[in-house]
């Protein structure tokens, strides 16, 4: 199947506000839940690890399942139909969410709001996939993320304002209000984009029958390799530096708030903006290449810093660092997304459906990268640091050797 590159599609503006607001559907309340925890904890009398786990972790659950649906399920009935059942799904279950008091029904409504809240992203990814090649596509999705970034970067501020005032069964509010809005915005362009790709009547009917395509292609499993990979690498870069500065250099969570949301948002745009720009005069692969380099030097000057001048520089430097580190790993992410998904076109498979599977590997990763950072060293961040740049050098390693290979088949692609 060949996919041809629709000029209004990547240039108009509603288009790209859009596929912002639908990219960011499920973060917003994922991230914007951090804003508001601390007034459930306080709210409900529930110490913050116990509030976290009943607020996130159902939501999270619900998102791992609704990940493998959607897509195939919008490939094979239509992004319109299924798109607009998943976002009155999001939107009803949040608003049981504000009204039950009882936790049993509470957090069921919060798993199904998991499960209904990535029809946003996929739907995004698969549009993009069905629309553009692999080049344009790049531009646009760097350019989408990059505007998502700045709404999830002020949500936990916002929500936090508004849980302060509202109390923090208001975040359930702004999902439904924000729900309705996406929906009645995305359906002229779902609508269209399914008269101009009528992809769907050429899927394979069994969910397995693409499963076992996807598992059987040696190309998409080694770019697959290598995005999780990337998932690792910006999960621990993100996380467990925040871990390492809260814990060694005993910084405020304010001051962890406030980098983690808005300086996150504004560093994630800044990557994502540049990386669209790289696009267009090197490949995906290309600027992978150099920005897991990047990010290897980010790691050792991280560890260096631990030897040098007093805890004040320190703390100058190390979050420089981290947020050049997160800049460069966070456009390694997107760029290997696009390969690894775009690595499926010449099969007869859904766009949406490779775009879940993908989605929900990633996510997967979450688990790795847990384990990694609960057996990190935090006694001892020079010894920790210094494993983290032996394992992105190893990565680093494994792509070279790979490297001409995944050229010679990204170029394939970029010929379809």
């Amino acid at each position: 199947m060949n996919t041809i590159t629709n000029e209004k599609f990547v240039n108009s503006y509603y288009v790209y506000i859009t596929l912002v607001l639908m990219e960011s559907l499920r973060w917003l309340s994922f991230v914007g839940g951090f804003g508001v925890l601390g007034y459930m904890a306080q709210d409900l009398a529930l110490n913050i690890g116990y509030a976290q786990a009943k607020l996130i972790l159902p939501f999270v659950a619900g998102v791992a399942v609704g990940q493998l649906l959607v897509g195939f399920l919008s490939d094979r009935y239509g992004r319109v139909r299924i798109f607009v059942i998943f976002c009155n799904l999001y939107a009803i279950a949040s608003l049981l969410c504000l009204l039950e008091h009882s936790m049993t029904l509470f957090l069921l409504f919060r798993f199904l709001s998991g499960l209904a809240s990535p029809v946003g992203e996929i739907t995004v990814r698969a549009l993009i996939a069905d629309m553009c090649d692999l080049k344009e596509g790049g531009k646009l999705f760097s350019k989408v993320v990059a505007g998502s970034f700045i709404l999830v970067g002020v949500a936990p501020v916002i929500l936090g304002y508004m849980g302060g005032n509202m109390g923090w069964r208001s975040l359930f509010v702004a999902i439904a209000i924000l729900c309705c809005a996406v929906s009645a915005t995305a359906y002229n362009l779902l609508e269209a984009s399914e008269q101009a790709n009528r992809q769907q009547t050429k899927v394979p009917s069994h969910f397995f029958s693409q499963l076992r395509t996807v598992l059987a292609s040696q190309q998409y499993l080694q770019f697959c390799l290598f995005y999780l990979m990337s998932g690792i690498i910006i999960q621990t870069t993100f996380y467990y530096k925040a871990i390492i500065l809260i814990d060694y250099f005993q910084q405020s969570k304010y001051l962890i708030t406030i980098l983690r949301g808005i300086v996150t948002g504004i560093v994630g745009y800044l990557s994502c903006f540049l990386n669209a720009k790289l696009l267009d005069s090197f490949s995906p692969l290309q600027l992978t290449r150099v920005m897991l380099v990047l990010v290897w030097i980010c790691s050792i000057l991280q560890a260096g810093l631990f030897w040098i001048g007093g805890p004040e520089i320190q703390v100058v430097i190390y979050i420089f660092v981290f947020f050049l580190a997160y800049f460069f790993s966070n456009a390694i992410a997107i760029n290997m997304f696009l390969v690894t998904t775009q690595s499926m076109r010449q099969y007869q498979l859904g766009s949406g459906f490779v775009s879940s599977l993908t989605i929900a590997a990633f996510t997967a990763t979450e688990f790795v990268s847990g384990a990694l950072i609960s057996s990190a060293e935090f006694d001892s961040p020079q010894s920790a640091f210094i494993k983290y740049s032996l394992f992105i050098l190893c990565v680093a390693c494994a792509f070279f050797v790979y490297y001409p290979r995944l050229m010679q088949d990204e170029r394939k692609m970029m010929n379809q």
